[in-house]
């Protein structure tokens, strides 16, 4: 063989092998296209998002991480609940394209006002957005500046059936609890343990009675939030101090509307809720309903 025929093969070789890693390469930027293309947001880590918006049917709930705890306003957010949307958005891969240009939502039994709009920021930057609705457990997404509508199974629904907020005001072991005092205007008693009876000054306390009462301040469940252009009260008429273990509970509750029954009541982190007339006779006593 020639030493022309060995420089024909070889350049014949290296045109082949070139051509191979530009197709190799090609192919690997078609895949990772693809790949991009089934993400419902371009951002990868769920610690860039400090803010999240939900709106739906024109009502928007915000949703902002400050140091370190997802808060709605004045409450606390379910932890579960923000951090699940905001991962759920990261992992989101879309499964299959069930509508794609102009095709009417209506053959999927689904409308425009069913869709949840999530905006996602890091800062006042926004980094993501989709709109997203759930039928018989089937999660559609629409992307943002996207007009097709997508399966994807990946997102759980919990973030469209649950309040971002709890109404849950204070719990703690019954158990741990030593003492108990109720301030209401200049009226004010103590319930105590001493060794293994309850007393109130002197006085022992009926042992059956104190159970109940302490079941009831263990757990607090409001019955709503309060509403955001509401203030709530200046003053607060009765004061409930709480001993656990080492920790400290103070409630405090101000009658909101006697015609309805209703309380305003102020937990320890500043959170006011609102309770109904069975749960605050449960928490506010006086002496001789516990002896």
């Amino acid at each position: 063989m020639g030493k022309k025929t060995t420089y024909i093969l070889i350049a014949i070789f290296i045109l082949l092998a070139g051509g191979l890693f530009i197709r190799q390469k090609v192919q690997n930027i078609n895949a990772k296209k693809a790949l991009e293309e089934r993400r419902v947001v371009i951002f990868n880590d769920a610690a860039e998002v400090s803010k999240i918006e939900a709106e739906k049917m024109g009502e928007t709930t915000t949703l902002s991480k400050q140091n370190g705890v997802w808060r709605v306003g004045q409450y606390s957010a379910i932890p579960s609940q923000a951090n699940g949307i905001v991962q759920g958005a990261v992992d989101a891969r879309i499964f299959s394209v069930v509508i794609d240009g102009a095709a009417s939502k209506q053959s999927l039994g689904i409308a425009d006002e069913d869709f949840t709009i999530f905006r996602f920021f890091n800062n006042d930057e926004k980094i993501g957005e989709f709109k997203a609705t759930y039928k018989e457990g089937v999660v559609y997404v629409q992307k943002e500046n996207d007009s097709k509508i997508s399966i994807v199974p990946s997102l759980g629904t919990y973030e469209f059936t649950n309040a971002w907020v709890s109404l849950h005001v204070g719990s703690f072991s019954k158990d741990a609890i030593s003492s108990v005092s109720v301030t209401r205007g200049e009226s004010h008693f103590e319930l105590f343990l001493d060794g293994e009876e309850w007393k109130i000054g002197s006085r022992v306390a009926n042992s059956e009675k104190v159970d109940d009462y302490l079941n009831a301040l263990s757990y607090i469940s409001a019955k709503e939030l309060m509403r955001e252009e509401e203030s709530p009260p200046q003053v607060f008429s009765t004061i409930i101090g709480i001993t656990s273990g080492e920790n400290s509970v103070v409630y405090e509750l101000e009658e909101k509307n006697a015609k309805d029954g209703l309380y305003y009541i102020k937990n320890s982190e500043g959170e006011v809720f609102i309770i109904d007339s069975e749960t605050a006779s449960g928490i506010v006593k006086q002496e001789s309903d516990l002896l």
